[in-house]
């Protein structure tokens, strides 16, 4: 719906075929919303997101926490309270 309205699409017959063909066939309504994805403007970023990546902090040393001193599992953000960047250094 976001992509008809960024295309100025108001027709309501073209909209209720676009979402006819998108309930009834998977392969369209993915290419579809692969190209809306594409077309769209980009999500704005959270700002109020203050979680981070061990492997961004100057405390990531062989692999481990020096400050915490753990081996962190780097696949989701985290928050901590000793994260420095490590461009701030």
């Amino acid at each position: 719906m976001a992509y008809l309205a960024a295309i100025e699409e108001t027709d309501p017959i073209v909209i209720d075929e676009v979402l006819k063909v998108c309930r009834n066939d998977p392969d369209k309504r993915q290419w579809l919303l692969q190209w809306a994805d594409r077309i769209l403007p980009a999500k704005p970023i959270d700002t109020l997101d203050d979680r981070h990546f061990c492997r961004d902090c100057i405390h990531l040393g062989d692999e481990r926490c020096i400050r915490h001193r753990f081996r962190p599992v780097d696949d989701l953000p985290r928050r901590c309270a000793d994260f420095l960047p490590k461009i701030a250094r």
